[in-house]
Formats: structure tokens, C-alpha cells, sequence
């Protein structure tokens, strides 16, 4: 699944976060929340990017999801991040979902009285490919 955020969004996060840093920012010779914004860029620019990163990323996969009504089973695997400040952010973001019950030559998980002898044979076991999971 592709995503992709509309730079005027990562403008105004960048601006929100950088105003959060600014508040609590305690930097020598300014009273704590009131240091000048540039010089609280300069000190605590990669902080700032790396929150508003995570900050992008996390809310417009749960949009995604929520948009397209995908069910996921686990974390994402997210790759090929294009981001910066005046970008659009875009991102792959590989997910598993569960088995759809439509599918051909599907078995049913097992139960809990029922386990695998190990997790790399059951999941063998259950990862029958299915078109119609795509």
C-alpha cells in the first residue's frame, strides 16, 4: 500500500512540533519556552524531523486502513520514505492481512489446544498464497 501526504500537512505538523520544542526548549540565556524559534531549530532540528516523521507516518496508515477498510494482522513494514520540509511525504507500507474464509484451499488456524510444533511450521502450514488477499 502507497501513502502520500500533501506537503502543506508536513508544513504544518513541522510548525506545530517545532512550536512543542519551543515551549519546553530550556536553552542558556532565555527563560524555559522562550528561546527564539530559529535557534531552537538549529539545536533540536533532527529531533523535531524524526517526531514529525513519526508523527506523518503513524496517522496516515491508521487513515489509509480506515480508508480503504483493510484489516491487518501485525506491525507494517514501512519503506521508501520521501520526506523533507516543503515535500509531500510518501511512503510503502507492507502489511499482512488475516485469511480471507473465500479463499480456496484455506485451513483454519489452529486452536490453542492445538499448537504447532514450531512457529516456522505453522506458518508454513498457513500461508497458502490467495489471490483474492491481495
Amino acid at each position: 500500500m502507497r501513502v502520500e501526504v500533501e506537503a502543506q500537512q508536513v508544513d504544518e505538523t513541522f510548525a506545530t512540533i517545532t512550536k512543542d520544542f519551543q515551549r519546553q526548549a530550556n536553552l542558556p540565556g532565555f527563560r524555559p519556552g522562550k528561546a527564539p524559534r530559529e535557534m531552537v531549530v538549529r539545536k533540536y532540528d533532527k529531533d523535531i524531523t524524526d517526531e514529525v516523521k513519526r508523527k506523518l507516518i503513524s496517522d496516515s496508515y491508521r487513515k489509509a486502513l480506515d480508508e480503504k477498510k483493510i484489516d491487518v494482522v501485525g506491525y507494517p513494514d514501512i519503506e521508501e520514505i520521501q520526506f523533507g520540509r516543503g515535500q509531500t511525504l510518501q511512503f510503502a507500507a507492507t502489511v499482512e492481512t488475516p485469511r480471507n474464509s473465500n479463499c480456496p484451499n484455506t485451513r483454519a488456524w489452529p486452536s490453542k489446544k492445538k499448537r504447532a510444533k514450531s512457529p516456522t511450521r505453522m506458518w508454513k502450514k498457513l500461508s497458502t498464497p490467495c489471490a483474492s488477499n491481495n
